[in-house]
């Protein structure tokens, strides 16, 4: 087989290797992904804040630290409710 040719030495340094790169993939993966989720329930694009915490794996920190959007803020337009004493 292919791993019987290779040097011991070398199989112990790529066995060594492999398995925390594996590791931190995945850490930096799931990081990641909990930004996004995050994100989405404090009111923000999720695929956006993904995007920023795959550059910027401390993006998780800022997203946790802000506030939540209100849904329903004054952005749309506002309901006029009339008064029927005030002319």
């Amino acid at each position: 087989m292919y791993l019987d040719s290779i040097d011991p030495y070398v199989a112990v340094l790529l066995g060594t290797l492999v398995l925390p790169i594996v590791v931190g993939v995945v850490i930096y993966l799931s990081l990641a992904l909990a930004c996004a989720i995050v994100a989405a329930r404090n009111g923000r694009t999720a695929i956006g804040w993904l995007v920023l915490s795959l550059i910027f794996p401390f993006a998780i920190l800022f997203v946790s630290i802000a506030p939540a959007l209100n849904r329903h803020s004054d952005l749309g337009p506002r309901e006029v409710r009339h008064d029927p004493q005030i002319r």
